[in-house]
């Protein structure tokens, strides 16, 4: 089970062909949006074979991010309820920018460990692939921790990595 690294790009192409849609409407703006469900909310399919997403973004602790100064003055509350609103923030957006693409989308803030986050997500979305997104190779730490071979062993599912900026 090999991984396969793509750029935002190619994975909107291979979205879009997956579903049977022209990737040149996709940037013309001729797809409809997608319903995302309800926040944890596992997406349902409502024919064979439809593309259905779920997206797990991990509330990473703010201290393993980087982020402003002054973090730290602030209690250990403050700082998981605000790694839980950068997280939210994060899932919002992929569900918006997913759903324009005309996919039936889903999302959940997870637990701070990548693998615990898909993990439980696992338990309650049936997924063929997992698609792990970072920040670019030199500054991502899962990259660094080779976390999409690690999602690969560990759920023995295809593992496909994008990488932001790229």
């Amino acid at each position: 089970m090999a991984n396969q690294s793509l750029d935002a790009q190619e994975l909107q192409q291979a979205v879009l062909e997956r579903l049977g849609r022209p990737t040149d409407a996709a940037r013309a703006g001729g797809t409809a949006p997608g319903e995302p469900a309800g926040p944890g909310e596992p997406a349902e399919p409502t024919g064979p074979g439809e593309l259905l997403v779920h997206v797990v973004v991990p509330a990473t602790p703010l201290r393993e991010q980087v982020v402003g100064p002054g973090l730290e003055e602030e209690t250990p509350l403050a700082l998981a309820e605000r790694s839980y609103a950068l997280a939210r923030q994060r899932l919002d957006r992929a569900v918006e920018r997913i759903g324009a693409l005309g996919v039936r989308v889903s999302g959940e803030v997870g637990d701070p460990d990548v693998l615990e986050a898909t993990r439980a997500a696992l338990t309650r979305f049936e997924a063929e692939e997992i698609v792990v997104s970072t920040l670019p190779r030199g500054l991502s730490r899962w990259l660094r921790a080779d976390v999409p071979s690690r999602l690969a062993r560990t759920f023995h599912l295809p593992v496909s990595h994008v990488a932001a900026g790229r």
